[in-house]
Parts: C-alpha cells; structure tokens; sequence
C-alpha cells in the first residue's frame, strides 16, 4: 500500500495543495483470505 500526493493536481490544473492517492495490491494470502486482509486494514488505519 502507497500513500502519495498528487503533485499534479497541486501545481497545475485544480490547484489542489493535500490532492493525495492510496495505490493497493494484494498477494498471497492477504488476496486469498478475507480474514487475514481484514486484520491487515484494521491495523494499519491507524497509520493512515
């Protein structure tokens, strides 16, 4: 999982200074068990 900003949307165009993105991919068994990814999510919300 990525968090970024979007310089793009900052300096041109909307002009939006926080514009920012979430990227995810999922593999192995965060992408098989919901269970698992579930927990994964619950205990990075924090970080977010």
């Amino acid at each position: 999982m990525v968090s970024a900003h979007h310089l793009c949307m900052a300096m041109r165009g909307e002009k939006k200074r926080d514009s920012t993105t979430i990227t995810q991919a999922m593999t192995g068994v965060f992408e098989t068990d919901p269970v698992r990814r579930k927990e994964f999510f619950h205990l990075i919300h924090n970080f977010l």
